[in-house]
């Protein structure tokens, strides 16, 4: 059993492939039905039953309500399906997982072991959520090490791990079901590095199957046939466009090869008045790629941004590396050749090269000591009589023309010599002495092979042959890959005296992974022992991750909490920060108060995400309220000039406000159709601030003041119900200020009044018992996940035990360590992106 992962995953949009790599040689395997890819379908039974693969993609058309794909789209959100025959409600990692099991299953099945350790891809432009979201998925699926690499880098290992592979730029152009991935990659200096990226995670081969099935199926059709409109009868739409999607899909592949496609519809179900819906339709390569232009425009944009950021022309590059199925169309290939006038080279299958590369890379990695437990025979076979032990450490990659080797052997085993040879007569290293049981040499590699294989011989001082365990081993030539890069920067928020919110970059994009730092800020506000549920936030975001300066995303939070510290920490007192992020983005903080002589470290925690709608609409939210202040400032400023610009803008955010209505009441079970908008919504982000920018504006005031509003009507509901007359008299003045410093845009007062207002809140709840008997119910509630599930199944018993004897304090206490240790819920989790970083 190898001490190397070995084995790699693509987890695709659309199709799926897991690889193995021993001794240099890659292998895909096969599933079931006799298929290098497994398709990322999942269909639940009315038993509850989960099929994976072909078999559920055959019933993607006759029962779509049960069968789910494309729900890599969607991953870290927190939606979920619901399979109406089972009563299942699965999310798009649960999803992931099942299709990790089925091809772990396969492999397994292959190999005869049980495998808990896999490199598994993702796009480059995942953000930190997602890479997460990666990760449970694998653990559900059994993964106990499941390392990430970025899709481009895995195909470009793939292609790299050859002598010829030397002084050379490539492009790597990933165009998959679901996602287009671009990377400018660096074979100089004898190592595999990457140099730039760019990505789109909502552009794929999915998106060209609509635009056929939408344009060249269902307009005609709807000229014969009678179909209700999709808020009529949403599931007998949806029933219908997936049908026409599958249609779509293989027309494609078809003209791919051939100049027309003849598409024979039938067996599909009936139309709204009864009538079979059955045609011919003829599809010409030549109209299909006449409306394909601005998703050609789309791809050839990215390229030429990957190139700039790279710092880099086209004539720069040696080769443009097709990866994924859709690269397949030629319009596709000859719109990159035009456009770049690099090689393509496709020699590897497009389908599965990423798969490859994953296992490449996966076999210069070392398993965790678990995995490699979990992975090893259940027997060990006894070394045979008279074989000698001998610990052996090389490369198992390199990328020159020598690798050293070095061994260590028994002294009182009497070996005196050793040799290694190459096959067939390659190389041999002659006999070398081997002194006080230990050896070191630097052994030859092939330069036309990719692998070289080594036997190695010992003897003792008479000459005698002395059998060595392992006797043989193997190297692979494979450039060494440099560092994975950081796809977008990690910036620490900090408040600022006059209130505005500032991003303090900590990771820089580009950064080589795992990586390092250490800051130091002071506290923002003092931080009281007494204070129970006060916390000192450090919140971390995802800058740079689209053309739009004022898009991030969520990257995670790490509390100081009241109730670990021994003293006030004081406003303006020095905290001193280490940061460390690993190769698959997980960060942690080390935090060093001076003042109180006292350290704290943690992981930095992502809570549950939003959901795909809630977050569009929340996104919409904002554009709207902008758009009123920028309205409010053209008219204070008197730039009527501006007010048609301003009618634009409102026209355009009530066409998408239109489309995501009209999405929600379709009652359609899919997230990713939510999530159409969200490129035309980040263009109006764009737009407003190009206003806002001619008008000197800021635009976090109107977003502060719509993310309080639901805190603002929770406590003065808890207050009016609960509270003394004095505590509702506190909080009647804090409205009032709250009012106020919505009216004179005070950021840094509605911040103020944001903390009061919960101080206030847990100053009524505190001795309510009611809500702390809510609390635990949460606790208790089936399914519940925790940090430390042992400690919380404690912490729920001393809670329980507290309140059997009406104990409020014991409750009290208890209930916030289980709190402690529960994941943020969504309302939890936007109270941490919300509330006032801890740090300046």
């Amino acid at each position: 059993m190898t001490p190397t992962i070995d084995f790699g995953i693509d987890l695709g949009t659309t199709n799926s492939s897991i690889g193995l790599c021993r001794q240099g040689e890659v292998r895909i395997f096969q599933t079931t039905d006799l298929m290098n890819v497994t398709p990322s379908v999942v269909y639940v039974s009315k038993s509850g039953r989960m099929l994976v693969g072909k078999k559920a993609y055959d019933t993607w058309v006759a029962d779509p309500e049960n069968t789910q794909a494309e729900f890599k789209r969607w991953m870290g959100f927190s939606d979920q399906l619901k399979f109406p025959a089972s009563g299942k409600v699965l999310s798009a990692e649960e999803l992931s997982a099942e299709v990790l099991k089925s091809l772990r299953a396969d492999a397994e099945r292959a190999t005869q072991e049980q495998i808990r350790a896999a490199v598994i891809t993702v796009p480059a432009a995942f953000g930190s959520l997602q890479c997460d979201a990666t990760g449970r998925a694998a653990k559900l699926a059994g993964f106990e090490q499941a390392p990430l690499l970025q899709e481009p880098i895995a195909a470009a290992v793939a292609y790299g791990a050859s002598p010829a592979s030397r002084n050379q730029r490539w492009m790597v152009f990933d165009l998959g079901g679901g996602t287009l991935d671009i990377a400018i990659v660096s074979t100089r200096n004898s190592r595999l590095a990457v140099l730039e990226h760019q990505g789109n995670n909502r552009l794929g081969g999915k998106d060209i199957d609509r635009m056929i099935a939408e344009t060249f199926l269902f307009e005609p059709l709807s000229q014969n046939f009678h179909f209700a409109e999709g808020k009529d009868d949403p599931q007998a739409r949806n029933r219908l466009m997936r049908a026409l999607v599958r249609y779509a899909e293989q027309a494609k592949i078809s003209l791919s090869t051939a100049p027309q496609a003849t598409i024979e519809i039938f067996d599909i179900g009936d139309d709204a008045d009864g009538k079979p819906i059955e045609a011919t339709i003829t599809l010409n390569r030549a109209e299909m790629e006449a409306k394909m232009t601005p998703i050609i425009d789309q791809c050839l944009d990215l390229a030429r941004r990957a190139l700039e950021g790279a710092r880099l022309s086209a004539a720069d590059l040696d080769r443009l590396l097709l990866v994924g199925g859709p690269t397949q169309m030629p319009i596709l290939r000859d719109a990159l050749q035009n456009a770049l006038g690099a090689k393509l080279d496709y020699s590897l299958d497009p389908m599965t090269v990423v798969s490859n590369g994953a296992a490449l890379y996966a076999s210069t990695l070392e398993k965790a000591a678990s995995s490699a437990a979990a992975s090893a025979p259940a027997a060990k076979a006894a070394t045979p009589a008279g074989t000698v032990k001998c610990q052996l450490a090389y490369e198992r990659a390199s990328g020159s023309a020598q690798s050293p080797v070095a061994g260590i052997i028994d002294a009182k085993a009497g070996v005196q010599e050793i040799k290694i040879d190459a096959g067939n007569g390659f190389w041999t290293s002659g006999w070398v002495a081997v002194v006080n049981g230990s050896f070191q040499l630097d052994v030859m590699l092939h330069n036309t092979k990719p692998v070289t294989h080594y036997t190695i011989s010992a003897r003792d001082r008479t000459g005698n042959l002395i059998r060595l365990e392992p006797a043989q081993f193997s190297v692979t030539y494979m450039l060494p890959m440099a560092a994975p890069p950081l796809p977008h920067t990690v910036a620490i928020e900090l408040s600022t005296t006059n209130g505005v919110t500032k991003f303090d970059p900590v990771f820089t994009r580009h950064s080589p992974l795992p990586a390092e730092v250490r800051k130091t800020y002071k506290a923002d506000r003092t931080l009281r022992p007494s204070e129970i549920e006060s916390t000192l936030p450090i919140k971390f975001w995802e800058i740079e991750v689209s053309d739009d300066p004022q898009e991030k995303w969520w990257a995670g939070c790490v509390h100081i909490r009241a109730e670990k510290i021994k003293r006030p920490i004081l406003e303006g007192s020095d905290l001193e920060l280490t940061v460390k992020i690993d190769a698959s983005r997980k960060m942690s903080v080390e935090l060093f108060v001076p003042l109180l002589n006292q350290s704290f470290s943690d992981d930095v925690y992502l809570p549950d995400p939003p959901s795909a709608r809630s977050q569009l609409q929340q996104q919409l939210d904002m554009c709207f309220e902008r758009l009123a202040h920028v309205r409010t400032e053209v008219y204070e400023a008197d730039r009527p000039d501006l007010a048609p610009r301003i009618e634009q803008l409102q026209m355009r955010a009530e066409q998408i406000a239109d489309q995501v209505s009209a999405e929600i009441q379709s009652g359609r079970n899919d997230p990713d159709a939510s999530l159409a908008p969200t490129e035309s919504l980040r263009k109006l982000r764009m737009q407003i601030m190009q206003m806002e920018e001619q008008l000197n504006i800021g635009s976090e005031t109107p977003g502060l003041a719509r993310k309080m509003r639901w805190q603002v009507r929770y406590i003065e509901r808890i207050v009016a119900d609960h509270g003394t007359e004095t505590e509702k008299h506190e909080y009647a003045k804090l409205l009032q200020q709250y009012e106020r410093y919505c009216e004179t845009d005070d950021i840094r007062g509605l911040r103020w009044v944001q903390d009061q207002m919960w101080t206030v809140h847990y100053g009524v709840i505190r001795d309510q018992a009611w809500f702390w008997r809510n609390r635990l119910a949460v606790l208790k509630s089936p399914g519940q996940r925790f940090i430390n599930h042992q400690q919380a199944m404690k912490v729920i018993a001393d809670a329980e035990a507290a309140e059997q004897r009406n104990d409020l304090p014991a409750l009290r206490t208890a209930c916030n360590k289980g709190y402690a240790l529960l994941p943020p819920d969504q309302a939890e989790a936007a109270r941490d992106q919300e509330t006032q970083s801890g740090l300046r």
